[in-house]
């Protein structure tokens, strides 16, 4: 990993799904469109050597020059536009979330199976999401300790969803979710906010003083419950993948 962050640069943030992929996602004050197609052409050139599956960048949208140059780089590159999604920040510092009456289990305590875990997950995913990458991708990306960040939430003995909070690699207190869903047969009965409010009480437990969420432009569902909880609109963001290889998603 240190070759890919050595060949990134401080500007761009890494996270790490190797041996599989590598996630490269734009800070705030990110390079400009010239050094940022340079370093994208080494990233892509090692991981082509290293024979990955896929690369992901996210990039943030604006107007600006550089944002279209970027983007026009990375069509040029191959990647293809897989989302638009729009982000939220919420300070954790002061807050103090009412909690709800979930039952919520880990692998990490064996209240739950990773097998279980991932039965879950299955029914929770969007369409094409292989949960077996999704699994490596959580052991790689969170390291040692990753069992106690995977966390099912039931209805008394009923499962609803799970959640994955952890803090951000490479950050000291930057709270994130890995993943959140909700069964099919669950959404629609007010549990998303409450499976949210105590996946930000669990960012707070663990040294989060501040959360970073996003979700697709279109879940409005999501939006309503990131805003009900006390998250701000942040900024729009765009997601584009590369697929070096055959592979299943």
């Amino acid at each position: 990993m240190k070759r890919y962050k050595d060949l990134a640069g401080k500007e761009l943030n890494l996270l790490n799904g190797l041996p599989t992929y590598i996630f490269i996602e734009e800070k705030d004050d990110g390079l400009n469109h010239l050094l940022f197609s340079s370093r994208m052409g080494s990233v892509l050139s090692l991981a082509k050597e290293q024979e990955l599956v896929r690369i992901g960048v996210l990039l943030i949208k604006n107007n600006d020059l550089d944002y279209i140059e970027k983007r026009r780089e990375l069509i040029k590159l191959g990647f293809h536009l897989f989302s638009t999604n729009v982000t939220v920040k919420r300070n954790l510092g002061n807050a103090d979330f009412e909690p709800s009456n979930l039952v919520w289990k880990t692998i990490a305590k064996d209240e739950i199976t990773v097998m279980e875990f991932q039965s879950l997950w299955e029914r929770c995913k969007n369409p094409g999401m292989k949960i077996d990458a999704q699994m490596q991708s959580v052991k790689s990306e969170l390291g040692h300790g990753w069992e106690k960040y995977c966390m099912a939430a039931f209805d008394k003995e009923v499962p609803i969803g799970i959640s994955i909070p952890h803090i951000e690699p490479g950050t000291e207190d930057e709270g994130r979710l890995f993943y959140f869903g909700i069964l099919p047969e669950q959404r629609g009965k007010g549990f998303a906010a409450k499976m949210h409010a105590d996946s930000l009480q669990s960012l707070i437990s663990i040294g989060a003083s501040y959360y970073i969420g996003s979700t697709a432009e279109e879940n409005t569902t999501m939006v309503r419950v990131f805003l009900r909880n006390g998250c701000l609109l942040n900024e729009t963001t765009e997601v584009f993948y590369l697929y070096l290889k055959n592979h299943e998603r």
